[in-house]
């Protein structure tokens, strides 16, 4: 245990401030998961034994900041090399260490002796608000932490509470499991150049080959390519099968069994459904509000939605003959035809103007800013083996005040996408245009960290409700349909020359193409999520065959289960709603602010002090009321979706 964490203390790269160290073996990432549950139990303990009455603020919740703030860098070293090493012993111990601490958070938060002492100090805190010294965001620590712990039963006796805890163990080990199992996943087809009618010239040639097949595999590159552009159907449908069948074998048991387990603990600690336990401290507050707000908008949609699906059916019977039914192998690509035919949008021709060199210069040309250093943040770009296979922001080292030596520590972040490799010739690989936003959008999620000046790290950066945490990316995502910032992250890979003006006004009149169809898509998962999350046990195949008719309108293939790939169902559980949710407070923002002229760095910069740099520091609702100057509007998302306020 010393060793381990002498090495963090000595790591060669704190000079810069960062005190992460990669370079830790399995052995020590063993040691110091030991090393954290240690000593946070050893400070629970210490905590439990104090009076309530004579307890204060400094030796209990002060003293939890204090050692957050030392231990927190530790635990994200050892724990998200799961995610990204290359090294099988490294993920190993990575995801035993997470296993381990989870179990321990699981224990820690129903722990009833220090709750006590910490609700007594709390309310002391709460009743001297006015004459308290503490700021704001420690007494904002002290109230949420409180809430945290009563929301784990801290009212139920002893028996129930320790029933609650082995629920809560199991299923927090079963999670690490069903999010292993999708990164493991090493599922591919095999195929000759003539399956791949269709796709680009430079995507095929960057395929591995085994003996006279090429390799396809399940990475976003590969199967959105395939999806999208490939005219061989049968192509398409191999790939669509197997795609959506990733670790069917293993976690569609492992999901059913979480759902079951989480309903049970919820039920147990006096809520209808895990979904009213969840979204109890969101912005949504109950399952009634969201059930009431995809309802709505599935209404809205659904007539635009069998427009478009119509004119998918009309599409197919003319390239294909038959009926023109749209099966979900046909989904991606026939949207893609509808854009190319009706809006003269080429994505392939399109796609050399976004070589990722260039992209990565444009959009950070777009972010840089004189003054202070704000932080670091890696990148991990292409896909490998055993690496997480979405897209994703790490806040590794939140940007906090450091009451260690008195300076501010700052902050770390990592994105981990999943784009096309470079090919190996020494020249960058080409973006298509939606992953240009989903660069911009993981790095709108590193900016909020980056510009987090909040004092405690608990509140830094994306520590904001679920149902918030996405809006500030979603709202970035409109600088990749503006003609200004597109210039600036373009240039063609032969010529050198930016997206010209016609061919931007090409694509962002094809921007809300398909829009009817891709939102229910949304609310597909959206509706799945709270399905399952609302009752005592889930059929997954049995839901998402009839949500995949009545909701996306495009029959689930059979013998498919996506649910059993659907990491989001692991961290995101019965919150998936957030991402239309907060895509209302995003479009409100841009249409209000930086429409008229993206790149102000007035806005901008009132942008980053009201909304990024406070964090969770104060109530989301709280923060857009500031920024927009009054309360948020649906109007402007309604509008995007074309349809009326």
């Amino acid at each position: 245990i010393r060793r381990a964490h002498k090495k963090i203390q000595k790591g060669k790269i704190r000079d810069l401030g960062i005190l992460l160290d990669w370079d830790l073996t399995p052995i020590e990432i063993t040691e110091s998961a030991i090393l954290i549950i240690t000593q946070w139990r050893y400070l629970d303990d210490v905590i439990a034994v104090q009076s309530p009455e004579s307890a204060t603020f400094t030796s209990t919740f002060g003293k939890m900041i204090e050692l957050g703030l030392a231990l927190d860098p530790l635990e994200n070293a050892i724990t998200f090399p799961k995610h990204v090493s290359t090294d099988a012993l490294k993920r190993d111990a990575a995801e035993d260490a997470e296993k381990k601490m989870s179990a321990f958070s699981v224990e820690s938060s129903m722990r009833r002796d220090v709750y006590l002492v910490l609700k007594a100090v709390a309310d002391k805190v709460k009743a001297a608000a006015s004459s308290s010294n503490l700021s704001g965001e420690e007494k904002r620590y002290a109230e949420k932490t409180v809430v945290a712990y009563e929301q784990n039963g801290m009212h139920l006796e002893a028996a129930a509470m320790k029933e609650v805890e082995i629920l809560k163990k199991e299923i927090s080990e079963l999670e690490v499991t069903f999010s292993s199992n999708i990164a493991k996943d090493a599922t591919t087809h095999l195929v000759t150049e003539a399956d791949l009618d269709g796709c680009p010239a430079d995507f095929i040639a960057s395929l591995d080959k085994q003996s006279s097949k090429l390799v396809l595999t399940m990475d976003y590159p590969h199967y959105m390519t395939v999806s999208k552009l490939c005219r061989v159907p049968a192509t398409r449908q191999a790939m669509e099968a197997k795609f959506n069948s990733r670790c069917k074998s293993t976690n569609v048991a492992l999901l059913e069994r979480i759902c079951s387990l989480r309903h049970e603990a919820a039920t147990k600690l006096g809520y209808a459904s895990h979904a009213h336990h969840k979204l109890l401290t969101r912005m949504s507050k109950t399952p009634d509000t969201v059930k009431a707000f995809l309802s709505d908008l599935s209404d809205k949609l659904g007539p635009l939605a069998e427009k478009e699906l119509a004119e998918l059916r009309k599409l197919k019977k003319e390239v294909e003959g038959g009926d023109g039914t749209i099966n979900m192998w046909d989904f991606r690509f026939y949207l893609n035809l509808v854009e190319e035919r009706h809006y003269s949008v080429d994505h392939n021709a399109l796609r050399q103007y976004f070589p990722f060199d260039a992209v990565l210069e444009g959009m950070l040309g777009i972010y840089r800013d004189a003054g202070a250093l704000l932080g670091y943040f890696y990148l991990d770009l292409w896909p490998r083996p055993n690496k997480f296979s979405h897209a994703a922001c790490w806040p590794l080292q939140p940007s906090c005040s450091d009451s260690s030596n008195g300076s501010r520590r700052p902050a770390v972040t990592a994105l981990v996408c999943n784009f096309p490799k470079p090919s190996g010739d020494g020249k960058p690989p080409l973006l298509e245009h939606n992953e240009v936003v989903t660069f911009f959008h993981e790095f709108g999620h590193g900016v909020h960290n980056l510009c987090s000046k909040t004092s405690l790290a608990r509140f830094a950066g994306t520590s904001t409700e679920r149902d918030f945490v996405e809006a500030p990316s979603q709202m970035l995502e409109n600088w990749c349909w503006e003609s200004e910032p597109l210039k600036r992250l373009s240039k063609h890979a032969l010529t050198h020359q930016p997206i010209p003006s016609d061919l931007v006004e090409k694509l962002v009149k094809a921007k809300n193409a398909n829009v009817g169809l891709l939102s229910c898509r949304q609310l597909f998962f959206g509706i799945f999520d709270q399905t399952i999350h609302s009752m005592p046990s889930a059929d997954t195949a049995s839901i998402l065959t009839d949500l995949h008719t009545s909701v996306m309108r495009v029959p689930m293939t059979p013998g498919t289960n996506f649910s059993a790939s659907f990491g989001h169902m692991c961290g995101y559980d019965a919150q998936y709603y957030g991402y239309m949710w907060s895509e209302v407070f995003s479009d409100d923002m841009f249409q209000s602010v930086f429409k008229r002229k993206p790149l102000d760095r007035a806005a901008g910069r009132a942008y980053c002090e009201k909304v990024l740099a406070k964090g969770g520091s104060e109530d989301a609702l709280v923060l857009l009321c500031d920024f927009l100057g009054r309360e948020p509007s649906q109007e402007a998302f309604l509008s995007a979706k074309g349809l009326s306020p």
